[in-house]
């Protein structure tokens, strides 16, 4: 793929938090930190040092009067974190490596990227993107694989209740009991065996959620994640039913090269918010 890119601005996390209150912004998606858990003298030590690094980095510009300039660039970006009408999280590893999160936040005027760093889990690299394309191209990247898995056609459903039943046993070791469960639920016998040690080795763990807002409610959450076994790659959908205490879980074999083709097309059908 071609490379396509744009300079962003870096900041430690708790950096990026106080600066998200400047603006008027109680909490960021995907970003959380222990700073409403903080006693009153931590808070202003924490934000001292931080107004300082980030007066060191030319973000912001501290007047006489001790009120606050926030670079106008910057002020628009953290703008769009603060109240997008859709955010979409990823969260994955690739050969038992470190979780890697990137955010996406997108409004009628903005668009904007949270990466966070691979090596270093406090900082963030918040970036414009120029396109809804270039949006999908960034997470389109994300689920590109270099192991090749074999096709097959496997898809069963189960609800969301038995997951949730599936997962206590699943995280008890409980193997064969797992085991059955899959058999019990659908899963071909030849195929429950990759699937376990798919979920429970987690070799390739990629996640992607995509919320959208109309800012009175939430109305449309998407989520999926694929999971890669010794033989097989797993996607496990959870999707809303017309019972919202009652979703369903979809569990099927997938391919990366589809999977990359179904995360274009959701970003893509942001068309209408962000041109």
């Amino acid at each position: 793929m071609p490379i396509i890119g744009e300079a962003g601005f870096v900041f430690k996390q708790r950096e990026l938090l106080f600066l998200a209150a400047l603006v008027g912004c109680d909490e960021i998606y995907g970003i959380q930190d222990n700073i409403a858990e903080m006693k009153e003298k931590e808070i202003i030590e924490e934000w001292n040092k931080a107004r300082g690094q980030l007066q060191n980095k030319k973000y912001i510009n501290v007047n006489d009067d001790e009120s606050i300039t926030i670079d106008d660039d910057l002020y628009v970006f953290l703008k769009a974190c603060c109240k997008p009408r859709a955010y979409i999280k990823y969260v994955g590893s690739e050969d038992d490596g470190i979780l890697h999160q990137r955010n996406l936040y997108i409004n009628e005027k903005t668009a904007v990227e949270l990466d966070q760093d691979r090596l270093n889990k406090d900082v963030w690299i918040l970036t414009p993107l120029v396109s809804i394309e270039k949006a999908a191209y960034n997470l389109k990247e994300c689920f590109i694989l270099e192991k090749k898995y074999e096709d097959a056609d496997i898809k069963f459903e189960i609800s969301q209740g038995d997951f949730e039943r599936f997962n206590n046993v699943f995280v008890n070791n409980e193997k064969s009991d797992a085991l059955k469960m899959l058999s019990d639920f659908g899963c071909p016998e030849e195929f429950k065996e990759d699937l376990f040690n798919a979920l429970k080795c987690k070799k390739v763990q990629k996640t992607i959620l995509m919320i959208l807002d109309n800012y009175d409610n939430i109305s449309d959450i998407f989520n999926f994640s694929i999971f890669g076994g010794e033989k097989y790659l797993w996607k496990i959908n959870v999707i809303k039913t017309n019972d919202m205490s009652e979703s369903k879980v979809v569990i099927s074999t997938t391919t990366a090269q589809s999977i990359e083709k179904e995360v274009e097309n959701m970003v893509l059908s942001l068309r209408h918010i962000y041109v």
